[in-house]
């Protein structure tokens, strides 16, 4: 069996049971025998304008030990989420030598490092990173960054696992790779006053380019260190990869550092950046927001992916717009003359904002799961938040939403005030267009996606390709597959190629 047939087998399935099921922390790795020469926890303190601010070694483990811990990952989520799955198409085959699995070492470490939170205030973030080194100490150069975004990043565990098995790429390809946790997980995890932004991708897609700032500066502090002999090449470039939710956020990186004026040095000096690839994500959530909410009497039981979303994009929106940088749109005058503000618990039925998850902790919210509860450590929802939402009695996401949100008739009332102010929320992260990609990006989608519908990024498609005058614009179709299996089949399109944005690839 090649290193792929496990590769792939295993890895494109773990990650998507944590994004709606798992909630447990991954136990910390422990540092395998190999190379005896592994040093003693390093840190370093950076004052600004540098990003770092410090780091810790979290493992260190031959190529073959990662590359079959990222093998087994993949057939785990696999055999999980595409069993019975019909016209699935062959993952492509990777073939590694033995010199590779036999004389490379991977480095993995958790950066922490400075950012902005959705106020603007500061904020210390933390990413891991993840380079290869020879064994034998004879120097390896590092070809480019691959820059991955983490995909219903709700949990810690969906993060760790995602970079278990992108680092596939250090031993591939001889990449430095960057997972981001961004805010609201990581080292930021409970703090007071966080959130998971699931639905702020440019708030994401800033937090991710000053994680992988920051790891460029750990390579500048490791340079000197003798066990690990690496360079970086001066020609390296930044591949930028997300699926799902991080597909809105690979986008956003690329829109931010070609458009964003405070971005074009750091672009050209540090970022570099090569190639996007944008796969089975929403460019714009409110349009996916009008458009599948039509949906919303189907039971959840069919619609298993649709409540969780709901509700933590919808908190997420609401923190970011109402809490912590407060627009206009979400108050209103309650027609006596009193301005008011919208609750989030405006957004909800009553019988949802009164549930309590009774956990050792205490008794917290659904909202207080979205925030916080996902990250304690000796929490474990078997199913995860949305098998609470029906084993407390939600069939339809009707029961979720707040009865006020529907008109008389059941349908429901887009233009009340609840909905106008969540879909101009939505919209301040809208990345269908307005601008013109300037390096490689590839648009992946399929349109037998029940979840993430097709006719938004072939929207997105003919606004950037500009009717064929920019060529940097791409689009793949896949056809029969939903949201699982084709994010899975991209997700190995993004471990085998080099530059997953590439032109000429299809």
């Amino acid at each position: 069996m090649t290193c792929f047939d496990k590769l792939t087998k295993a890895a494109l399935l773990a990650v998507m049971s944590c994004a709606v099921c798992a909630c447990a922390e991954i136990a910390e790795p422990l540092l395998p025998q190999e190379p005896e020469n592994v040093q003693e926890e390093q840190r370093v303190m950076v004052v600004e304008p540098s990003k770092l601010i410090s780091y810790d070694l979290v493992s260190v483990k031959s190529a073959a030990l990662a590359l079959e811990e990222a093998n087994s990952t993949m057939a785990s989520l696999q055999d999980t989420y595409m069993e019975g799955t019909e016209g699935v198409p062959a993952f492509e085959e990777i073939e590694c030598s033995s010199d590779t699995l036999l004389n490379l070492v991977l480095w993995t470490y958790q950066v922490s490092y400075l950012s902005k939170d959705a106020a603007g205030e500061d904020i210390v973030l933390s990413t891991l990173v993840s380079f290869p080194t020879f064994k034998n100490g004879r120097k390896i150069t590092f070809s480019n960054i691959s820059l991955s975004h983490s995909m219903f990043n709700m949990t810690d565990t969906m993060t760790k696992l995602i970079a278990t098995v992108t680092q596939a790429r250090c031993i591939l390809f001889r990449d430095m790779v960057v997972s981001p946790f961004y805010q609201g997980g990581g080292i930021n995890k409970r703090k007071p006053g966080t959130f998971v932004p699931i639905a702020e991708h440019n708030l994401k897609a800033r937090q991710a380019i000053d994680g992988e700032l920051a790891a460029l500066e750990l390579l500048d502090v490791l340079k000197d260190n003798p066990d690990l002999n690496f360079e970086l090449s001066p020609d390296y470039h930044t591949y930028n990869m997300g699926i799902s939710n991080g597909g809105a956020c690979a986008l956003a990186v690329l829109k931010i550092l070609e458009n964003d004026p405070q971005y074009a040095d750091i672009n050209r000096d540090k970022i570099r950046l090569g190639g996007t690839l944008m796969g089975e994500g929403s460019a714009d959530y409110s349009i996916l927001y009008d458009q599948c909410i039509d949906n919303y009497d189907n039971s959840i039981q069919m619609d298993f992916l649709k409540p969780d979303a709901l509700a933590a994009t919808i908190n997420s929106s609401y923190k970011a717009h109402a809490v912590y940088s407060p627009k206009e749109y979400f108050f209103y005058n309650d027609g006596q003359g009193e301005k008011k503000k919208l609750l989030l618990e405006d957004f909800f039925s009553p019988e949802f904002c009164a549930v309590r998850l009774q956990l050792a902790e205490g008794s917290l919210s659904f909202f207080d799961a979205y925030d916080n509860c996902y990250w304690l450590a000796d929490v474990s929802f078997p199913s995860g938040i949305t098998s609470e939402i029906i084993l407390h009695g939600f069939e339809k996401l009707t029961d979720i939403l707040n009865p006020n949100l529907f008109n008389e008739d059941g349908t429901l009332d887009k233009n009340c005030k609840e909905w106008q102010a969540l879909m101009r929320a939505l919209g301040e992260n809208s990345l269908i267009d307005g601008y013109a990609p300037k390096t490689p990006l590839l648009i992946f989608c399929s349109k037998g996606d029940t979840f993430m519908p097709y006719n938004i990024n072939e929207t997105l498609y003919r606004n950037l390709h500009d009717s064929g005058n920019n060529e940097n614009v791409r689009m793949r179709t896949l056809y029969g597959l939903d949201h699982f299996p084709a994010t899975f089949y991209i997700w190995g399109f993004e471990l085998t190629h080099r530059n997953p944005g590439k032109p000429g690839l299809f």
